[in-house]
């Protein structure tokens, strides 16, 4: 696992994770974010196996550039999910390795 990592996206109105989710105001679901976390992580086979602590602070909605900062503390997954430059979320995971 990577110590720090920092990933940067922006997901399209059209994207999946926005389907349903809201219809009018499509919002970024809480599980999408994890997701990205993840992958931010660098370690495919990563499996979360707990979430002790997270807090998601303001939707993100389709478009919006993001920057997901994560730290790898053992099984310990910190992470930040900033949208537009603003705090969105963030978080503890506990993860367990593939």
């Amino acid at each position: 696992m990577k110590p720090d990592a920092v990933g940067r996206t922006s997901l399209p109105t059209d994207h999946p994770a926005f389907r349903g989710h809201f219809p009018g105001r499509p919002v970024l679901p809480a599980v999408a974010q994890i997701a990205l976390v993840l992958e931010a992580l660098g370690e495919p086979g990563a499996v979360v196996t707990g979430v002790p602590d997270a807090r998601f602070r303001r939707a993100i909605g389709p478009g919006e550039e993001l920057e997901v900062r994560v730290r790898a503390e053992g099984v310990l997954v910190r992470f930040e999910i900033r949208a537009g430059g603003a705090p969105a979320s963030r978080g503890t995971l506990e993860v367990r390795r593939g």
